[in-house]
């Protein structure tokens, strides 16, 4: 029986391997074929990230969700997820404003886990909303579960100050140019406001 659990783990590690390079592949077509699409269409200017908000939604997505990166910008061609394996950020067209409707104040699903009973919590939010503006509707401890203690803290303590918007402190949280997340300690090292942050909450 050791031998046929062994094997079962084994299988079942597989399976979920194989959905995860499904998931991704799946993705980088869907997107590859949406920037085939805006690098043909003159009215689409460049593209719009928008990343799942849950509480798996990788450390990078976060950072991005709801940014725009013009056709014009060096970096276009590297704005299309899959960013990692597993990457669930969509591209969507950003269409020149004389091109626009009115906006019509759509929403978007979100998917956070309560951290106290562990259950999560769908719901809709704005879909002007940044992944980071839906987080700073949680309560503290939905936060740390997300962020992890320290981040979360410098979160709170930054948008209690005014000294950081949920913007800026996506911005801090990356390094874009070489698409991926930054440590903790990077973000300490930095010399800006959040590296300042995690410097007086750590003590």
């Amino acid at each position: 029986s050791g031998v046929l659990s062994e094997i079962d783990s084994r299988t079942a590690k597989a399976r979920k391997q194989a959905m995860n390079i499904a998931r991704t592949g799946t993705n980088h077509y869907a997107n590859s074929a949406r920037k085939t699409y805006f690098d043909n269409e003159p009215i689409v200017i460049g593209t719009r990230r928008i990343a799942t908000l849950d509480s798996q939604t990788s450390q990078f997505c976060r950072g991005i969700d709801n940014t725009v990166v013009l056709k014009t910008d060096s970096g276009f061609n590297k704005a299309f997820a899959p960013f990692h394996p597993n990457c669930r950020t969509a591209n969507i067209p950003e269409v020149d404003a004389r091109y626009k409707f009115e906006d019509d104040g759509g929403e978007r699903p979100e998917n956070f886990r309560d951290a106290k009973s562990g259950l999560l919590e769908p719901g809709t939010t704005s879909s002007k909303k940044t992944y980071y503006e839906a987080i700073k509707g949680l309560d503290a401890q939905s936060q740390d579960a997300v962020l992890g203690k320290t981040l979360g803290k410098a979160f709170r303590k930054g948008i209690k100050e005014g000294s950081l918007t949920p913007e800026s402190f996506a911005k801090m949280t990356i390094d874009e140019k070489n698409l991926k997340p930054l440590s903790l300690k990077e973000m300490e090292a930095k010399d800006n406001e959040l590296g300042r942050l995690i410097k007086s909450v750590k003590r």
